[in-house]
């Protein structure tokens, strides 16, 4: 969870409720909320387990904040999420590079849930060839590639390596054994690299366009989203390596006085359910994940231009806020 407090006006009084699973009841409640969504008992089963392991990475919740009797930190706005934990922890948990091993990531958590639920990529492989795949150069991260891109085999991302946590970890935590093929293949689909289709100028309207034609790829792959269980994406676009990926993903649920996001934060933070009550205030949220990397000079995505989507719906974009140093659209 990475806030800035930034979103000024009426977003910023507005009361949201976090929850870092701790309570049981929240947790019984996240569970048959999902349940109802259409994802699977087995599924479930695994979440629920992760949930109460993830519970020993507490966040280190400042003072000011106490537990409600319902179970979730009150506060006001984005400002207000911002100041739930100490900056020094956000910013040392937040570093890319940090990496815990035996942990999962917020897509390994997130395709967990879908596991063979009401999410499916079932067209991602027919066609490889043809689907603009990208794959970096050796010895550079998936998604922080300063080189040009290559197409990719289908044998660079078998198992969905590169894209999802060791399967050692994965069947550690979850007990699963393997992974489904639908989480392998939404794997694929969703936060695997494309290549971009051609040149566009840095401004909202072509960066649509450009998002569109992303959209048009999940349709090729039969990515069919749920309305009961939707995706929130935080992309960017690589305008060195010329490609877009996928950066970050929660689950949204929509109820009945907002949405309820759910998501894992990268390796190091815990679980978090956070209930919006609004899918304005939620985008912003989701944006806001890149906001260091957008004024920080020394991320690799400081270059880049960013967007947010719910299933196929764009919420925010935001266009390159710097000038290349190498060579862009």
């Amino acid at each position: 969870m990475i806030v800035t407090g930034e979103v000024s006006g009426p977003l910023n009084a507005q009361p949201i409720e976090l929850s870092l699973l701790e309570s049981d009841h929240v947790l019984q409640d996240t569970l048959n909320r999902l349940r109802s969504a259409g994802c699977k008992e087995e599924a479930l089963g695994a979440f629920h387990a992760f949930a109460i392991e993830a519970r020993k990475d507490r966040l280190p919740i400042t003072s000011e904040f106490r537990l409600s009797d319902a179970g979730y930190y009150e506060v006001t706005g984005l400002r207000g999420l911002a100041r739930l934990a100490p900056p020094e922890f956000l910013t040392i948990f937040r570093t890319k590079s940090n990496v815990k091993a035996h942990s999962l990531t917020c897509f390994d958590v997130a395709l967990l849930v879908l596991r063979d639920g009401p999410v499916k990529a079932t067209h991602v492989r027919i066609g490889f060839e043809f689907m603009r795949f990208a794959f970096l150069a050796e010895g550079e991260r998936l998604g922080y590639s300063r080189l040009q891109s290559r197409i990719a085999n289908p044998s660079d991302y078998a198992g969905a390596r590169h894209l999802l946590q060791p399967i050692v970890s994965y069947r550690r935590i979850t007990g699963l054994g393997d992974r489904s093929q639908n989480e392998e293949n939404l794997a694929l689909c969703l936060r695997a690299p494309r290549i971009l289709p051609g040149h566009y100028s840095n401004a909202e309207a072509p960066l649509n366009r450009l998002i569109e034609d992303r959209i048009e790829l999940w349709k090729r792959d039969n990515l069919r989203f749920s309305e009961r269980v939707q995706i929130v994406l935080a992309q960017y676009i690589d305008m060195n390596g010329r490609f877009v990926s996928a950066d970050h993903i929660a689950l949204a649920l929509p109820m009945e006085n907002g949405w309820m996001l759910i998501e894992k934060n990268g390796t190091m933070n815990p679980l978090i359910r956070i209930n919006f009550p609004t899918l304005d205030l939620l985008a912003d949220y989701m944006m806001s994940y890149f906001e260091e990397d957008a004024y920080d000079p020394f991320s690799p995505l400081h270059e880049a231009a960013f967007f947010v989507t719910l299933n196929e719906q764009i919420l925010r974009v935001r266009p390159r806020q710097h000038r290349m140093s190498e060579r862009g659209f």
